[in-house]
Formats: C-alpha cells, sequence, structure tokens
C-alpha cells in the first residue's frame, strides 16, 4: 500500500460518506465528484476515462427519461389505471393476498423498462389507494411493492446493474431474458409467500390479514 492506494480509498470513503449524509446532491453528482478528484490528484489519467463505454451510461440516462416523460406526460397514470380497471374486469379484486400479487406483479412488470425509483413513483399512489380502498394495510402493501420493483432481470435497461454486466461484451440481452425470467418467476412466488406467512407471523399488515 503505497500513497496513491490509500489516497483511493481515502476518496472512496469520502464518496461514500457524502452519499449517506448528502444525497439531496444526487448520487451521480456525488460520484462525477469522486471521478474529478482521482484526475486531481493523478491517480487516473483522461486516457482511462475514454476507455469506458459510455453507451451504457446513456442508456440509463434514456430509461430515466422514459420514467420522467411518462410520468410528466400521465402516460403511466393512464396505463397503471387502465391496467387495473381490466384486471378488475377478470379477477375479483376482494381478497389481499389477491390484490397484492397484481400490485407485485403490475411494479415488477414495469421496473423491467425503467429504473425502480421513477417507477414506485409513477404507480405507488394508485396501487397503495388501491390498497386502501379494499382494505389491506398499507405497510402490508407498500413493503411488497417496494421489494418487488428490484425485480429488474429480464432486460439490460431496467437496471444499472444489469447494463455495467451487459458493457462487459460476454453476455447478449437474450441471456438477460432467459436467466431473468426464471428468476422473476422465482423472486415474485417467495415474495408473496413470505408476505402470506412470514409477515404475518411478524405482525406485518396484521388487520384483514385473511
Amino acid at each position: 500500500m503505497g500513497m496513491k492506494e490509500w489516497m483511493v480509498i481515502i476518496i472512496f470513503l469520502s464518496i461514500l460518506f457524502l452519499w449517506f449524509t448528502k444525497s439531496n446532491l444526487g448520487i451521480g453528482m456525488i460520484a462525477l465528484f469522486g471521478a474529478t478528484l482521482f484526475i486531481i490528484f493523478g491517480l487516473i489519467n483522461w486516457k482511462d476515462y475514454q476507455e469506458i463505454n459510455w453507451g451504457i451510461a446513456l442508456l440509463y440516462f434514456g430509461a430515466i427519461g422514459l420514467g420522467t416523460s411518462l410520468q410528466m406526460t400521465g402516460a403511466a397514470t393512464w396505463l397503471a389505471a387502465k391496467s387495473l380497471s381490466l384486471v378488475e374486469h377478470i379477477i375479483p379484486l376482494n381478497g389481499k393476498m389477491t390484490v397484492t400479487a397484481i400490485g407485485v406483479v403490475m411494479t415488477s412488470g414495469m421496473t423491467q423498462v425503467m429504473s425502480d425509483g421513477p417507477c414506485v413513483a409513477i404507480i405507488g399512489p394508485i396501487l397503495l389507494e388501491s390498497a386502501r380502498l379494499s382494505g389491506i394495510d398499507p405497510v402490508f402493501f407498500g413493503i411488497a411493492i417496494a421489494i418487488s420493483s428490484a425485480f429488474a432481470f429480464m432486460l439490460t435497461i431496467g437496471t444499472p446493474a444489469n447494463a455495467i454486466v451487459y458493457s462487459s461484451g460476454y453476455l447478449r440481452p437474450k441471456d438477460f431474458f432467459k436467466a431473468g425470467f426464471l428468476i422473476y418467476i422465482v423472486a415474485v412466488i417467495v415474495l408473496l409467500i413470505v408476505a402470506y406467512f412470514w409477515w404475518g407471523i411478524l405482525g406485518v399488515g396484521i388487520n384483514g390479514f385473511h
């Protein structure tokens, strides 16, 4: 461990500290601040940054733009409302786990094409209102929705983690879909089983549990 190695560790821990304490600045701006410090202190050169696959960054920016556009135009709200209306005509929304399962599937499905934050911001209020009207504890329903928003396994655009792995060049989009679809099904089933049995034991959303 030389001086440069220690400086890298100090900068990294500083960025990590700022992410926890100054999140209002935005994690992206804080990360760029750290990247700038690496150049200022000569820990990396500009040529190294030029070799980064910036296409992946643009892909993620596009996903954020898509989510923002859907939210600002009201298109996502319209789609979510129409979907709930359609589902209600097919499946009676008279059971706690039925409504929760539909909310989980809708959220996890939408998060495949946009970041989890915009996804929950768009359809979260609609789904929570539906849960309230159905007599479901919003804590129970909200936790399930929040967890399911992380099930972005099938498309490279769904989450930065997928995009970073895809940028390695070892995987193709269909590889994500083939493996991600199975993981997605398992994740949804496990979440609903845990919600029904274990959360009931813990007393989460105990009102109207049956």
